[in-house]
């Protein structure tokens, strides 16, 4: 698989991460019980960690889109 792709689907479960926490550290931990290697585990967390920032403001611009056009 090509890098680019890889780092792309690393980040796409760290937007799935954002959404649903509980399933971020699973996919960094079977990367690591896959590869057999625990810098595997520590190199998959850079792009879940940006994943997950980028749910969180992909929600919070929702959220804050939300609040202008609904009276509170």
């Amino acid at each position: 698989m090509d890098d680019g792709w890889a780092l792309l689907a690393i980040v796409g479960l760290g937007a799935y991460h954002g959404l649903n926490p509980a399933m971020g550290w699973l996919f960094a931990v079977a990367l690591g019980m896959q590869e057999r290697d625990r810098g595997a585990v520590l190199k998959a967390l850079g792009p879940i960690a940006l994943g997950h920032e980028l749910s969180l403001i992909v929600v919070a611009g929702l959220v804050l889109g939300l609040g202008v056009l609904a009276d509170s």
